[in-house]
């Protein structure tokens, strides 16, 4: 809802750069906003930040994946 509904230009300057990394602005806010005022800087920057999002999904979930293995135990067949 972040984004869509408010727009990060109506809260206040010091919380703009927090909201920037967030992964709400990745995910509504920037497209939406490269969708009505296209930047190739803005799309760098938000192409950058999905990229390093995905990167540390990938590697939290491998982490707890192999955790998750190493206490699995199954009994018979």
């Amino acid at each position: 809802m972040l984004g869509t509904l408010f727009p990060i230009e109506m809260f206040p300057e010091f919380l703009r750069p927090i909201i920037k990394c967030t992964p709400i602005f990745v995910v509504t806010y920037g497209p939406a906003k490269l969708f009505i005022d296209f930047n190739i800087n803005t799309f760098i920057q938000i192409c950058i930040a999905q990229i390093s999002y995905l990167v540390i999904s990938i590697f939290v979930i491998i982490v707890l994946y192999n955790k998750g293995v190493k206490k699995l135990n199954v009994n018979g067949g």
